[in-house]
């Protein structure tokens, strides 16, 4: 639908106005919302599997963990699409952002594991409405040369909201025992940002126009656009049918309507790309618990504590003496899987000046590097003062 400019000679329709500054702010407007969406979802993938040990989660409650978000994606795209039909755009766009906002700072202080489920399901119900908002005041709002660029970038936006999130996780994780805080409680930055980039955004003028409330309409219109619109051409706009009932109803109606192969074929297209992208990466990054996330679990165990002593204690002892690195050349030994000549060029060293500091490592420590099992024993070991003593290992357990 369009509407028309009352101006004679054959004034172009808002449907094909001259894109302006303001229309491209509503796309960059609209893409945060898929921005946050994306990073919403993604910076679990980060902190899950920290979240799990912290909180004791066991494999059902780090599995309702994850999905719990996903879940309410469904719930709150299925019926916030008509409730925006009912309230209106802008109020649910506001509504929707400071909603990300608030539960997003509510994740940093839980304690419990259903505290995080009972949050996280109502940032899936945000995210889920934040579908049909956003595209929904796009698509009213630009010309129509701009609206599959401005659709395609609300993709987009979320693809870089997911990937950022994961570079802002792995930039947490030095923080210490409660990194996965700050990453749940980071989104409220975009959010926030976003949020106040969608003041003044005005109601959209077609939502107006179908509830009848023209005088709004052709203000907003003579205000963002410079244009004049009659009452006829709002009344030709606004005669919809104005949905009602909920989200599941109005999805009844649309098989009802004919509509049943484009959207059995979108869903299928949709399910085979968000599947592998986020949904079973969350679980992934959940049930991958690696040798760190292991010895994360046992930090406090002074087992744990007792036998990086006995395995590295005299070369984290001459290293603080003599000002060495012997630690850091044992590290890229054994990432190279015993490969001197790859562990060499790591480090900067010539061949030569990096055996040397491997005979130093073995006369220190009393093992023969050749062996597997003992290369084993203290990849274990070097893996474990790194969890103890935080990033890099640079923090010397306080036993040592």
């Amino acid at each position: 639908m369009s509407l028309t400019s009352s101006t004679t000679g054959g004034a172009s329709s808002l449907d094909d106005a001259p894109v302006s500054s303001f229309h491209r702010r509503i796309m960059v407007v609209a893409m945060g919302g898929p921005f946050c969406d994306g990073y919403l979802l993604g910076v679990m993938g980060v902190a899950l599997g920290l979240i799990t040990p912290a909180l004791a989660l066991d494999t059902l409650w780090t599995g309702l963990t994850a999905a719990s978000v996903l879940v309410g994606v469904f719930i709150g795209g299925a019926v916030f699409g008509p409730i925006t039909d009912r309230v209106g755009r802008h109020l649910m766009y506001v509504l929707n952002l400071a909603t990300f906002v608030v539960f997003s700072a509510l994740q940093f202080f839980v304690t419990e594991a259903w505290q995080l489920l009972v949050l996280r399901l109502l940032i899936g119900i945000a995210i889920g409405a934040d579908y049909p908002i956003a595209s929904a005041l796009t698509t009213e709002l630009v010309p129509r040369r701009m609206r599959g660029p401005a659709l395609s970038g609300l993709v987009l936006a979320w693809w870089v909201g997911y990937g950022v999130s994961y570079w802002v996780g792995w930039a947490l994780t030095g923080l210490g025992d409660d990194s996965w805080r700050w990453m749940l409680a980071s989104g409220t930055v975009p959010a926030l940002i976003f949020l106040f980039m969608r003041a003044g955004i005005p109601e959209s003028p077609r939502w107006l126009a179908s509830r009848g409330r023209m005088d709004e309409a052709k203000a907003v219109v003579r205000k963002h656009l410079g244009q004049e619109v009659s009452d006829e051409e709002l009344l030709a706009e606004g005669r919809q049918e104005k949905r009602g009932g909920s989200g599941l109803g109005n999805l009844v109606e649309i098989f009802k309507r004919g509509y049943t192969v484009p959207v059995v074929f979108c869903s299928v297209f949709w399910i085979c790309q968000v599947a592998p992208a986020f949904a079973v990466r969350s679980f992934h990054v959940a049930s991958d618990i690696g040798l760190p996330e292991l010895l994360y679990s046992l930090r406090d165990d002074v087992r744990l504590q007792r036998y990086v002593e006995q395995q590295l204690g005299r070369l984290v002892q001459h290293d603080a003496r003599h000002g060495s690195d012997l630690l850091s050349t044992l590290r890229e030994y054994l990432v190279a899987a015993g490969n001197k000549s790859i562990a060499a060029k790591h480090v900067g060293l010539s061949r030569q000046a990096f055996y040397q500091r491997l005979r130093t490592i073995e006369r220190l420590l009393g093992n023969d590097l050749e062996s597997g099992a003992h290369r084993t024993q203290l990849h274990v070991a070097v893996t474990a003062l790194d969890v103890l003593g935080g990033a890099g290992g640079t923090v010397r357990p306080a036993s040592l």
